[in-house]
């Protein structure tokens, strides 16, 4: 009987590398496979495992960046208010012209290139259906990527666009709040898990 050499998982390996590796050693290896250190798997196997997990800043900082944008903006100026909404204006009519153009020139490659296909004769009957595939995908790209009907922006007023800034800023306040607060529910847990299976575990 053959018997197939098989290698050592990132988890037993260390069993035999080493003279006498205890459970506890053992398992605290294994444990970055589940929970709390899950995201340890593609680690390196030596690399400590954290007693303590720190929330991300991410969203704190974001919600910060909020509330400055949604006090600055309520008490900005109508002039200035004016000034932003006309500026804002100018350039969503740009980016509007620019995607219509953009719109319009696929258009007429896929209509070029679906006239070229049409008018290719495949070489046998067997090469019909790779010309009838290649019609298609040039059929459905017409369809599905050319050809919306996009409005043209609409000018806001100054009061109009203050407004929605404002609402802007409440929003994003209230989701990275709210993703911050989750972010230190799930770092808690994290670390109690860990402290819990450290704590559980033999000490040899």
């Amino acid at each position: 009987m053959i018997r197939k050499n098989k290698m050592a998982t990132g988890y037993t390996a260390i069993i035999g590398e080493k003279e006498d590796v205890s459970f506890r050693e053992f398992a605290l290896k294994c444990s970055r496979a589940f929970g709390a250190l899950v995201e340890m798997r593609d680690e390196p196997m030596d690399a400590p495992i954290p007693s303590e997990f720190k929330p991300s800043s991410y969203h704190k900082d974001v919600f910060a960046k909020a509330c400055k944008a949604f006090y600055g903006t309520i008490g900005m100026r109508n002039d200035e208010a004016e000034r932003l909404a006309n500026e804002n204006y100018v350039s969503q009519l740009e980016s509007h012209s620019e995607y219509i153009q953009k719109d319009k020139n696929l258009s007429v490659k896929y209509g070029g290139m679906l006239a070229k296909v049409a008018k290719w004769q495949s070489p046998s009957s067997d090469h019909d259906s790779y010309r009838d595939f290649m019609i298609s995908q040039l059929e459905e790209s017409l369809q599905h990527d050319c050809g919306y009907n996009h409005d043209a922006p609409k000018k806001m007023t100054g009061a109009e666009y203050r407004s929605n800034l404002v609402e802007s800023a409440k929003r994003d306040m209230d989701y990275h709040k709210k993703e911050f607060a989750e972010e230190v529910k799930r770092a808690k847990g994290r670390t109690k898990w860990v402290q819990d299976l450290v704590t559980n575990l033999p000490k040899d």
